[in-house]
C-alpha cells in the first residue's frame, strides 16, 4: 500500500464577514451533514480544538456537535480567506474561482487546510456566497 494524491476544493470566498454570516444561518440539517462527513477522529479533534471534551449523552452530543461544527466552520472561513502556502486557487472555464488544497496522503490529511476546505464544501457556504454575489 502506498500514498495517494488527494485534494479538496471549494469556491473561493470573497468576503470573510459575509461568509461568517452564512455560517450563522446554516440549518441544523446542513450542520448534521457536516457532522456526518467528519470522521469520529476528526470530530473529536474539532471538539478538542473548539469546546473541550464531548458530552457522553448522545442526545446532548448532537446539539453540541452542531455548536462545535459551527465554530469549526468559522475557523475554516478564516483559513479560506487567508494567504496560506497550502492553499491555491484556479479559475474554471465558467470564470468561477476555486480554492484547492491537497497532496500525498498515507491515510492522513495531506495539508493543514484540507479538513477546513472539505468542511466548507460540505456545508455549502461557498455556493451560498457565490449565489449572493450573483456568480
Amino acid at each position: 500500500m502506498g500514498a495517494d494524491f488527494i485534494f479538496a476544493t471549494c469556491r473561493r470566498l470573497e468576503d470573510r464577514d459575509a461568509a461568517i454570516g452564512l455560517v450563522d444561518q446554516l440549518s441544523d440539517e446542513r450542520l448534521d451533514r457536516v457532522v456526518d462527513q467528519l470522521s469520529d477522529e476528526r470530530l473529536d479533534r474539532v471538539w478538542g480544538l473548539q469546546t473541550g471534551d464531548a458530552p457522553e449523552n448522545d442526545e446532548d452530543r448532537k446539539d453540541e456537535d452542531r455548536k462545535a461544527v459551527r465554530l469549526f466552520l468559522k475557523e475554516a472561513v478564516d483559513v479560506a480567506c487567508s494567504d496560506r502556502r497550502d492553499l491555491g486557487w484556479f479559475q474554471d472555464s465558467d470564470d468561477q474561482y476555486w480554492l484547492i488544497t491537497g497532496g500525498m496522503s498515507w491515510g492522513d490529511d495531506p495539508t493543514d487546510a484540507y479538513q477546513y476546505i472539505m468542511a466548507i464544501a460540505e456545508s455549502g457556504i461557498d455556493v451560498m456566497a457565490a449565489r449572493r454575489r450573483g456568480t
